[in-house]
């Protein structure tokens, strides 16, 4: 009787995890995407980021893994938010370099906003997926990397900016900073490379 009793219970409990529905979603305020680009022939880095950028669901699908989240979701960001920590260079990036770009969201009325999302059709697996990047104007296939750990989602890749046909503001830009951008060897060098690094974190929500 005592086995029966245990049998039952152990049934029960199987078929309660089982049938248990689980999703990824986002936690509140944690996104962030930063950028790195390049100065001089030693090929210094300069960091920055995005005080507006969000985050959109584009399915009211269930991310029932890291992948699915992943393809359900875009990014938007407000190029005159950029932030570098330092007010005199962002004003020389907003004014010399992203005031030059058109925007890529025609649902936004104003301001400049440049766009990513998984390749529609695309696979998202073993840690890659190729992403489709709004640049000013201009819709590029980038790839990126992925890893997932301890809640913490980052993605990784790297864009050249005469790809999204950028080159008047890479000019305008490395005008502005000719002298800044000159190296021990006393060349000025403004790279076209530039990084791209994002997080978020996710919390498995079951019920």
């Amino acid at each position: 009787m005592k086995s029966l009793i245990a049998i039952l219970f152990l049934f029960s409990t199987t078929a309660q995890a089982m049938s248990k529905s689980c999703r990824y979603e986002m936690k509140a305020n944690s996104h962030e995407m930063t950028w790195t680009a390049f100065k001089t022939t030693d090929k210094l880095a300069v960091p920055g980021t995005f005080d507006k950028f969000e985050v959109t669901k584009l399915t009211s699908n269930s991310a029932k893994s890291i992948e699915s989240w992943l393809k359900s979701h875009s990014f938007q960001i407000d190029v005159a938010s950029v932030n570098t920590k330092n007010p005199p260079r962002d004003k020389t990036l907003k004014e010399k370099f992203f005031d030059l770009l058109v925007n890529s969201l025609a649902k936004m009325k104003s301001g400049i906003y440049i766009s990513g999302k998984v390749k529609p059709g695309s696979k998202v697996k073993e840690g890659q997926f190729t992403g489709l990047l709004s640049i000013n104007g201009v819709d590029k296939e980038v790839p990126f990397t992925y890893s997932f750990k301890e809640n913490l989602l980052e993605l990784n890749g790297s864009i050249d900016l005469m790809d999204f046909g950028l080159k008047k503001a890479y000019d305008s830009l490395h005008k502005a900073c000719f002298d800044l951008h000159k190296g021990t060897d006393g060349v000025s060098k403004t790279w076209t490379q530039v990084n791209l690094s994002g997080k978020v974190q996710l919390q498995k929500i079951c019920n």
